[in-house]
């Protein structure tokens, strides 16, 4: 099987958590009895990111698309599309996120689709907003109708598309009381690699080594670790050790001894095995917590915000403590369920989960009655309302 597969990022390059999940995805492709071969194009564009924002929201003063579309639509891509469509006769086009139903009309028509969704755009569009400094709340009204326009635009191009692979099962719950006829599946993050077996603790003195790892050039992971370090950890008595890991973490001012900054970590693998428990206190955002997810597949413990936990399949089981507001993070870090959390181990049954062999024969089945057209009425469906004004 051929398949085109339009992304928001670059699986190869992109060090954050739609990366790792793209990456984990086109694994399962490759796996047989799919075999798939998958030609990747990805945006391109010579502007500085901001200036994009910028053109993107006054674009869509005038479009019937929402910002966020606009955002990605440019002549690079659209040509990359077009070329990659002109060179090769795919099976399939598997749109690797929400942002990119734009394209539709773009794509051959006699072609199945299928979406990626790695979160509900209009859920981050929308804690985006809740999020914007008070200098810039004055912008508000009109961001707001540029979030209706998202909303529109989301679900109009999930009904046209007609499949959809969620990364989110509350994502896919949600979408599916709005969208009845939509046929759903629910995949977790994914990950490519074999995990490495843990070892032993590091610390001599009983005091579990925590770990923080994420892109911390995206918003919601800055936010995140503001919280903790502005609202959680002055209230600590225990004389932790934080490391942080990840692209970002070196232009930290994180201004806490107790804080070890790591920058960027090539093996995720050396991540894992220094740390005995990881932290996800995220608070704002969408989607799920790629990071939570990739802990529990290397067998690393978690404390988390239940916001981090939302979307995940977590049984109940060892490995995992969730606290909500900065008096249980407190007690939590500052108590003894830190250290018998930091000693638990994470059930087999729990971790592969997020192994790819778990889900390639249910994933596989779903692409090809995609391309079977098996009960589809997607191929007839309208396009999505949200054409653009040129």
């Amino acid at each position: 099987m051929r398949i085109l597969l339009p992304s928001i990022v670059d699986p190869w390059r992109h060090s954050g958590g739609a990366g790792a999940a793209t990456r984990g995805l086109v694994s399962l492709l490759r796996r047989p009895p799919l075999a798939a071969e998958v030609d990747v194009v990805v945006p391109s564009s010579g502007l500085p990111h901001v200036v994009r924002q910028i053109v993107a929201l006054t674009r869509s003063s005038v479009s019937a698309w929402p910002s966020k579309a606009l955002f990605l639509d440019t002549s690079r891509f659209r040509h990359a599309v077009a070329r990659a469509v002109a060179a090769r006769r795919y099976d399939l086009v598997l749109i690797n996120g929400g942002d990119l139903l734009w394209m539709l009309p773009r794509l051959p028509a006699d072609v199945p689709k299928v979406l990626y969704a790695h979160n509900l755009e209009q859920d981050l569009f929308a804690s985006q907003l809740e999020a914007l400094p008070a200098a810039l709340r004055w912008a508000r009204g009109r961001l707001r109708r540029d979030l209706r326009k998202l909303a529109r635009y989301e679900l109009d191009g999930m009904r046209a598309v007609g499949r959809v692979l969620f990364i989110s099962a509350a994502d896919e719950t949600r979408v599916r009381t709005a969208a009845p006829g939509l046929r759903t599946l629910h995949v977790p993050p994914l990950f490519e690699y074999e995990p490495s077996p843990r070892p032993g603790r590091t610390r001599s003195d009983g005091t579990p080594e925590l770990g923080f790892l994420a892109n911390f050039t995206w918003w919601p992971n800055r936010a995140a670790l503001r919280w903790l370090v502005h609202d959680v950890l002055p209230s600590v008595r225990r004389d932790l050790r934080l490391h942080l890991f990840g692209e970002g973490s070196e232009r930290l001012d994180v201004g806490d001894p107790r804080m070890v900054v790591h920058g960027f970590v090539d093996d995720v693998a050396k991540v894992f095995a220094c740390c005995d428990v990881m932290l996800c206190p995220i608070v704002s955002g969408a989607g799920v917590s790629i990071k939570f997810a990739e802990a529990l597949y290397n067998g690393v413990p978690v404390l988390a915000t239940s916001f981090a936990a939302r979307g995940l399949p977590l049984p109940a089981a060892a490995g995992v403590a969730i606290a909500d507001g900065v008096d249980e993070w407190v007690r939590l870090l500052d108590g003894e369920r830190l250290v018998a959390l930091a000693a638990e181990k994470v059930p087999a049954t729990t971790s592969r989960v997020f192994a790819p062999a778990t889900h390639a024969s249910a994933v596989h089945d779903f692409l090809l009655a995609a391309v079977a057209g098996t009960g589809d009425a997607a191929r007839n469906a309208p396009e999505p309302r949200c054409a653009p004004s040129r």
